[in-house]
């Protein structure tokens, strides 16, 4: 498995700490996503209280290294008035430099159906980056917003990664994150996975903890998921 088929892939694991999924700059035209996962972690934080999510994406790349789409997942923040939907539209460009890759754009995060005094509803801008050392990839980046989940103050979340193949064409990765929230408790969010592409689908297993210490959702847990890129 190459790096860079290793970094896309990795996506599958990258997506229980972000939304948006990784671009392919080969892939110049329409492109979709579909996911069955055990749970949806955000960052360390389950978003459908523990149980199951179904996720998809449309995207849109060109060949100049914009690209725009629109993600999908069921969500349960055990409140009637908390809606059950997010979905996230989003839009970016890519480019590589010297081998590293690199990405900046904005999320919109909405919440329909769940009430707007919530203030689920959030803006971020992102940034990230990756390299091909042959033998590994690292990637990380910064995600920063003006008024975060719940009407919370500003956000600025830090993280970094490392994709190493393995044998038999698996491949692991490991994740750390850093999230920064002005009017609540800042925190650490980490993950250890392992994947595999088999019969034209994406396997994944993942371990994945916070030191949120007050929230059953934060709590380690472990993530399977299957997914499949069209």
């Amino acid at each position: 498995m190459t790096i860079k088929k290793l970094l896309l892939s990795a996506a599958v694991l990258c997506a229980i700490s972000t939304s948006v999924m990784a671009q392919d700059m080969d892939n110049n035209g329409l492109s979709g996503h579909v996911a069955l996962k055990s749970d949806y972690v955000f960052r360390g934080i389950s978003k459908s209280d523990e149980h199951p999510a179904v996720q998809g994406s449309v995207n849109f790349n060109h060949e100049s290294g914009v690209h725009a789409g629109v993600w999908g997942s069921n969500v349960d923040f055990d409140n009637p008035d908390d809606g059950s939907i997010e979905v996230d539209v989003y839009a970016g460009f890519e480019n590589e430099f010297n081998g590293f890759v690199y990405d900046a754009g904005g999320i919109y995060y909405a919440y329909p159906g769940s009430d707007s005094d919530l203030d689920y509803d959030f803006f971020e801008l992102y940034f990230n980056g990756s390299y091909d050392f042959d033998i590994f990839g690292l990637t990380g980046g910064m995600n920063y917003s003006p008024e975060y989940f719940g009407d919370t103050g500003t956000g600025f979340y830090y993280y970094g990664g490392v994709d190493v193949p393995l044998p038999h064409e698996f491949g692991l990765a490991a994740h750390i994150g850093r999230q920064n929230i002005a009017d609540a408790d800042d925190y650490t969010d980490w993950s250890l996975g392992v994947y595999r592409e088999w019969l034209t689908f994406d396997w994944a297993a993942t371990y994945t903890d916070t030191t949120v210490d007050n929230n059953n959702n934060a709590d380690a847990r472990a993530v399977l998921s299957v997914s499949k890129n069209f």
